[in-house]
């Protein structure tokens, strides 16, 4: 089955993105005033909706949070820390 990576923009708070097949997220980083995630993901098969939650410095945490991918700072020294959501949260 061929995988690629792809980039995603991500906003604060909870994103949904819908995605194709098994995912896997790689990091996040800003570029300019932006942050993205690059995931491994397979292009050729089914999207659904994946939930990640873009967490500032200083933000309260939801609840339900899973798995920890990264954490980057913008030139401007903006720090974003970036999760998995659980499911059924």
């Amino acid at each position: 089955m061929p995988q690629v990576i792809w980039k995603y923009t991500l906003d604060p708070g909870e994103n949904r993105i819908e995605m194709p097949g098994l995912v896997r997220p790689l990091c996040v980083r800003f570029q300019s005033s932006w942050i993205f995630l690059w995931c491994v993901v397979q292009p050729e098969e089914n999207k659904t909706i994946h939930r990640f939650y873009v967490a500032m410095t200083g933000m309260l945490l939801p609840t339900g949070l899973g798995s920890y991918i990264g954490t980057d700072e913008s030139v401007s020294g903006i720090v974003a820390h970036v999760f998995e959501l659980r499911e059924h949260e």
